[in-house]
C-alpha cells in the first residue's frame, strides 16, 4: 500500500505543496490458464517470463504460500525440471490442497501475484472462474 509523501522533510520547493500519495505499484505477477492436465491431477508450471525477470525469487525457494481471496494459505514446494538444455519451475506438493479449498476447474484463470513475508514468497491467487 502507498504511504503518503512528507515533502516538508525535503529542500526542494514542493514542500509548498503538501502531502501525496504515490500511485500505486503493481506486484510482480504471472497469470495461469487452468487446463484439463492441471484439472486432473499434473503440477503446474511458473511462467519462465516471470521466473526470467524475478530468478532470485523462484531459484532458491523451496516452499512458497499460495494464500485465497479468503486469506487462507497453503505451502507448496517448488521444484525445478531440468530437461535437456531448458529449466522449469513448477509448484509442487501442497498444489492439490490449494487446488481443492478454492474449488479450480479447467478453464479457470489464474493470477498469482507476488507479495514477501520476511524472505519467504506468498502469492495472492485472484481466480477468474471460466464462466465468468
Amino acid at each position: 500500500m502507498a504511504m503518503p509523501i512528507n515533502h516538508s522533510d525535503t529542500n526542494d520547493d514542493t514542500s509548498s505543496h503538501g502531502s501525496f500519495t504515490s500511485p500505486p505499484t503493481i506486484p510482480p505477477s504471472f497469470r495461469h490458464i487452468v487446463t484439463s492436465n492441471i484439472a486432473s491431477g499434473m503440477y503446474p508450471f511458473v511462467d519462465n517470463a516471470f521466473v526470467a525477470k524475478h530468478p532470485d525469487i523462484l531459484q532458491h525457494f523451496v516452499i512458497v504460500i499460495l494464500r485465497l481471496h479468503d486469506m487462507s494459505e497453503y505451502p507448496c514446494e517448488v521444484y525445478k525440471y531440468q530437461f535437456e538444455f531448458k529449466s522449469k519451475i513448477y509448484i509442487g506438493t501442497g498444489w492439490h490442497n490449494f487446488y481443492t479449498a478454492g474449488n479450480i476447474r479447467e478453464g479457470d484463470r489464474l493470477q498469482f501475484h507476488l507479495a514477501l513475508r520476511g524472505i519467504i514468497p506468498i502469492f495472492n491467487v485472484q481466480i477468474t472462474r471460466a464462466d465468468e
